[in-house]
């Protein structure tokens, strides 16, 4: 059983050995797309007065088969042991030491549709490039992406989406 409460490197070397550190990393980013887009669902689940019960038959249902074993386990944990207050400093301290034992960086790559493997390989090769050290690449569908892409690698953020090169254009044109 994978236990990210006492050691996070435990937790990293036993996704590692499992061949699902990817997985892993990729339902982090899924994890929270969905609460950053779906009102609700991440006050329902953080929330302190909310059972451990309710919060673990919200999350079975709204998650269903969206996110991989491994992820479903660590949450289950989370909110078994009244800890998902800690989840973002949990994730982000797991995602800091994955980059500094991997010498690498993870970027999130939001479109409206899927990116072929050509496309992923292109866009990782040239932030590889860019950051002089490995990327691990997620291409997450968002519907707040109409067309075009947004890239968030680390701390950085590139929007080039077709929302964003609109509104360039109306504040070019309001001048």
């Amino acid at each position: 059983m994978l236990n990210y409460r006492y050691n996070l490197k435990e937790l990293l070397s036993a996704l590692e050995s499992a061949g699902e550190l990817d997985f892993f990393v990729t339902d982090i980013f899924r994890f929270n797309l969905v609460c950053e887009e779906n009102f609700g669902v991440r006050e329902l689940l953080f929330d302190e007065h909310i059972a451990r019960e309710s919060k673990s038959e919200y999350f079975n249902q709204v998650f269903a088969g969206m996110l991989g074993n491994n992820f479903r386990e660590f949450m289950r944990q989370l909110i078994e042991n009244n800890d998902l207050p800690f989840y973002d400093l949990i994730s982000r301290k797991f995602i800091e030491l994955l980059g500094r034992e991997k010498n690498s960086v993870f970027a999130e790559v939001l479109t409206a549709v899927d990116l072929t493997p050509e496309q992923q390989g292109l866009i990782q090769k040239e932030l590889e490039r860019l950051e002089d050290k490995k990327v691990y690449l997620h291409n997450i569908v968002s519907r707040n992406v109409l067309g075009g892409l947004v890239i968030k690698c680390g701390e950085k953020m590139l929007d080039l989406s077709l929302q964003s090169g609109l509104e360039q254009l109306k504040a070019a044109l309001a001048v």
